[in-house]
């Protein structure tokens, strides 16, 4: 195995690691539990990453290890939790908590409603059911996360301010 075979592999035993207690901690938190959006199309696109991996690879007999482990990563990525929990959302090897989150929002996406929860630097998506949807709703009310409409007038109101208070220190100049 060359160097860059070990780095990846010791990459690919701490995001396996991380994955794995982050799907046991779905698994024992999520209260709505939900499916992301996207999940066939990542199988498809891991599928044939890891299919041209293989192909590409010079000599498979000494390098398996490596490809078994991240392959096994990226299953465990694959197979996380996804569903809202008390505290924050998990969705498909990602956990933002309800104090971190920015702004929520619900998108249809042809006849599927989709529910985003951002915190700005990354998001987490859910498919959206009629019954889930209130419940939805009232955990993000009592945690108070603002819309995605609410937010944006909230930072353009803010904007403003900054700009008026700016305009204010130059007429005093």
């Amino acid at each position: 195995m060359t160097t860059f075979d070990i780095i990846l592999l010791v990459v690919a035993i701490l995001v396996l690691g991380y994955q794995i207690s982050l799907l046991i901690r779905a698994k024992r938190e999520i209260i709505l539990p939900g499916k992301p959006p996207s999940r066939g199309a990542v199988a498809v696109v891991m599928a044939v990453v890891m299919v041209l991996a293989i192909i590409r690879t010079d000599n498979l007999a000494r390098t398996w290890p490596v490809f078994v482990l991240v392959f096994v990563a990226c299953l465990a990525i694959f197979a996380g939790g996804c569903g809202l929990s008390a505290n924050g959302m998990f969705g498909s090897g990602r956990y933002i908590p309800f104090s971190q989150a920015a702004y929520y929002e619900i998108d249809s996406r042809g006849s599927q409603k989709v529910f985003r929860l951002s915190r700005l630097s990354r998001e987490t998506h859910m498919i959206l059911t009629e019954e889930m949807e209130p419940k939805v709703l009232e955990i993000m009310r009592n945690e108070g996360i603002p819309r995605y409409e609410e937010y944006t007038h909230k930072m353009a109101k803010r904007a403003n301010t900054r700009m008026e208070a700016q305009q204010r220190k130059k007429k005093k100049k």
